[in-house]
């Protein structure tokens, strides 16, 4: 029959059936919202600020959008339902062609403390960074390991979606360049021991280069409008004791919060990344021994981005349920294929 050979997408059901319970968080509450409908109706242009040690022009921007539209509750969190099933249908694109037995996995992440403190709530920048995140990541599949054509296209893409997702919060800086350095110097490695040079691997690298400057380039502009204002910022706030016994209670105390509220991260991922460089067991993927070593190389580099990602919040010492969720998008994807590693 026609219709068995769609049976295999229904893997995105969940992802659609299980988030249409963003609609039903339709008031507002008295925190946060108040002071962004607030922001947002008569100061339409303060996000662009940098103000308390932080510098993320293009946080809220999407509210700022749809509140021309209307400021009733239910488009902001319709747009909320809208780019959180866009988020979740890419991931779980990826994985099905990545490792096809684990391929529910990234469902786990509509489950998470941070998910619903983030997506329940209209103000948050997470939905969208999150979105341009997964877009990220899909065209960087596309390239690296399907080894699509080069085109300009594609490039603008990445540049795009990479630039909006790094002025929307500021430690997406640390995933970027982390991920981008280390398969830079892990695909130049696999290059010279396999030895192919041509147009392929000339536009990956430079796509890879054009990340990192994209990074520092952010960098140089969070330094120069934040430090003004980072002894009155957002991090003395919460963290005033900058001792070093306060420093390392700070960071204690951030451990064991996101080991509760975040075990996929601060646990799960970090063991299995580990036990890969002590367990060599080769995957039902592929029987192509260069492509298992470039799928190899990105969950690495996935994996390590997503751990830095974690340790910037744990020397700051700052906890929140929602600030590992953009780093999500980076860990699924290698946590399937270490399922299916050690759980063949």
């Amino acid at each position: 029959m026609k219709f068995f050979p769609y049976l295999n997408k229904i893997y995105l059901i969940p992802a659609i059936l299980l988030m249409p319970i963003l609609l039903t968080h339709l008031g507002w509450n008295l925190d946060d919202s108040c002071n962004w409908l607030y922001r947002l109706k008569n100061e339409p242009f303060s996000f662009f600020q940098a103000t308390g040690g932080r510098y993320s022009p293009l946080n809220g921007l999407s509210q700022q959008i749809i509140s021309y539209l209307s400021f009733s509750p239910i488009f902001f969190f319709l747009y909320n339902y809208i780019v959180g099933c866009f988020s979740i249908i890419i991931i779980l694109k990826i994985i099905s062609n990545l490792s096809y037995d684990f391929r529910y996995v990234p469902v786990l992440i509509i489950f998470l403390p941070g998910f619903s403190e983030t997506y329940y709530s209209f103000y948050a920048g997470e939905p969208t960074l999150i979105l341009f995140w997964c877009i990220l990541l899909l065209c960087l599949y596309n390239i690296f390991l399907r080894n699509t054509s080069a085109s300009i296209s594609s490039l603008l893409i990445i540049l795009t979606t990479a630039n909006i997702a790094l002025y929307h919060k500021e430690p997406g800086f640390i995933i970027l360049i982390v991920f981008s350095l280390s398969y830079l110097f892990g695909y130049l490695f696999l290059q010279k021991k396999w030895r192919i040079v041509d147009e392929k691997f000339v536009y990956k690298i430079f796509i890879l280069i054009a990340l990192i400057s994209s990074s520092i380039a952010y960098l140089i502009q969070y330094l120069f409008f934040s430090l003004r204002s980072f002894k009155t910022g957002y991090l003395i706030s919460i963290t005033p004791d900058w001792s070093l016994n306060g420093r390392l209670y700070y960071s204690f105390k951030a451990l064991i919060l996101y080991i509760i509220s975040d075990p996929i991260i601060t646990v799960i991922l970090p063991l299995f990344f580990v036990l890969t460089f002590f367990i060599k067991s080769k995957t039902k993927l592929n029987d192509n021994l260069l492509y298992q070593s470039q799928l190899s190389l990105f969950y690495s580099c996935l994996s390590f981005s997503v751990i830095c990602y974690l340790g910037f919040f744990l020397v700051l010492g700052i906890h929140a349920q929602h600030y590992l969720l953009p780093a999500y998008p980076f860990a699924m994807i290698p946590l399937t294929g270490y399922l299916q590693v050690f759980m063949p």
